[in-house]
């Protein structure tokens, strides 16, 4: 999928908006707006592309797929 993107080094980020998306264990919003904050600055330059795979991923987990991170 990342490499469909065009972005084969962001497979860690679809992953990680599909496990959000998934467990509900984090929000998928909360994902976006942490980046500018967690990103050194040489790296901010990716934040657009990171959250573009954050959201591919996230958009694969069906909403009937979901599981409770508590449960």
């Amino acid at each position: 999928m990342a490499k469909a993107m065009g972005q084969p080094m962001g497979a860690s980020m679809i992953a990680l908006g599909a496990l959000a998306a998934a467990t509900g264990l984090v929000a998928v919003a909360s994902l976006h707006a942490a980046l500018g904050e967690v990103l050194p600055p040489h790296r901010r330059k990716l934040i657009d592309t990171n959250t573009a795979c954050i959201a591919r991923g996230a958009e694969r987990v069906a909403p009937a797929g979901r599981v409770p991170a508590w449960a």
